[in-house]
C-alpha cells in the first residue's frame, strides 16, 4: 500500500506539471504591444501638457509685458501740460508733436522747481533686431518700457470728441499696442488683422508663427483742457 501511495503522488505531480504551461510567444508580443501603447499615450499626454504650459507661459509673459508698458505710458501722458505753479518759471506746452505712432509732450515734474521742464517722447525703436516701446526724456536715448512690440497707435481727440491732429486741441488720447511672443509656435499661424478701437488696421496679418495680444485704452489729459 505504501508503494502504491508513492506512485500515486508522483503521478499527481507529473500531471500538475504538464498542466502548468508558461506564456506563449504570441501572448508576450501582445502584452508588449499593450505596454508600448500605454507608454506612448502617456508620453503623448506629457508632451501635450508641456506644450500647453509653454504656450500659456508665453501668453502670460506677453500680457504682463504689454500691460506694464501701457501703465507707464498712460500714467505719464496724464501729466502732459502739468504746471503746479502756473505762469511762474517755465510754462509747459503740453503736447508738442504727434503722429499716429509717436508723441512728444512737456510737463513740470519737480513741484519744488518750476524751472525744471521734462520733455518726453514715446515711440517704437529697434534694438538687437527687436522692436520695443521706447521712452525718451529730455533728448536722451530710448530705453525700453515694453519689449517685442509690433504696433503702437495713437488717435487724438478734442473737447467735442472729434479726432484731431492739432497738438493744441488734444484733450484725450486713444492708445493701442500690439505685442508678440518671444518665440515661434510652429503649430500656430497668425492670420489676424489687428485694429484699434476706431476700426483702423494698425497691423496687417503677418502669417507667421508668433502669438500676439492687443491692448487699447483711452487717456484723458486733464491738464490739456485747462485754460
Amino acid at each position: 500500500m505504501q508503494g502504491i501511495g508513492i506512485m500515486f503522488f508522483k503521478l499527481k505531480n507529473t500531471v500538475k506539471l504538464k498542466n502548468s504551461e508558461g506564456f506563449t510567444l504570441l501572448e508576450l508580443l501582445l502584452a508588449l504591444a499593450i505596454f508600448m501603447i500605454v507608454i506612448g499615450a502617456a508620453y503623448s499626454t506629457f508632451l501635450s501638457q508641456q506644450k500647453s504650459y509653454m504656450v500659456q507661459e508665453q501668453v502670460a509673459d506677453m500680457q504682463q509685458n504689454i500691460r506694464a508698458g501701457m501703465f507707464v505710458m498712460q500714467r505719464e501722458l496724464r501729466m502732459a501740460g502739468y504746471d503746479p505753479i502756473p505762469h511762474v518759471g517755465l510754462n509747459p506746452d503740453g503736447i508738442t508733436a504727434l503722429s499716429s505712432n509717436q508723441i512728444t509732450f512737456e510737463y513740470i515734474n519737480d513741484t519744488n522747481n518750476p524751472n525744471t521742464l521734462d520733455t518726453v517722447s514715446y515711440s517704437l525703436y529697434t534694438s538687437q533686431g527687436r522692436q520695443n516701446l521706447g521712452r525718451r526724456i529730455n533728448g536722451s536715448n530710448n530705453y525700453s518700457i515694453a519689449d517685442n512690440i509690433d504696433a503702437l497707435d495713437f488717435v487724438f481727440f478734442d473737447t467735442a470728441g472729434i479726432q484731431t491732429t492739432s497738438p493744441t486741441q488734444v484733450v484725450s488720447i486713444q492708445i493701442t499696442i500690439v505685442a508678440r511672443a518671444n518665440r515661434d509656435d510652429l503649430d500656430y499661424t497668425n492670420t489676424i488683422s489687428y485694429k484699434n478701437a476706431s476700426g483702423t488696421e494698425i497691423l496687417a496679418p503677418q502669417n507667421d508663427h508668433r502669438r500676439r495680444r492687443l491692448l487699447t485704452t483711452r487717456v484723458k489729459c486733464r491738464n490739456l483742457s485747462l485754460p
